[in-house]
């Protein structure tokens, strides 16, 4: 997801996109473990969205 859409969501919203985000990087875990992790970089972005959500809702004073 982009930046600016985590920008323009309330802090509700924030909050599940949060614990999806963070159940899909479970998933992927143990999707790698098994070894059947068919796009790396996956990993990578979710870790990134959960960094911005984070800092989006640090900027707005919602933490």
């Amino acid at each position: 997801m982009n930046d600016i859409k985590f920008k323009e969501l309330t802090k509700d919203e924030l909050l599940k996109e949060i614990q999806r985000l963070r159940t899909e990087t479970k998933t992927l875990y143990f999707s790698k473990a098994k070894g059947e992790d068919k796009n790396p970089l996956k990993r990578r972005h979710v870790k990134r969205d959960i960094a911005r959500i984070l800092t989006t809702m640090k900027e707005k004073g919602w933490n």
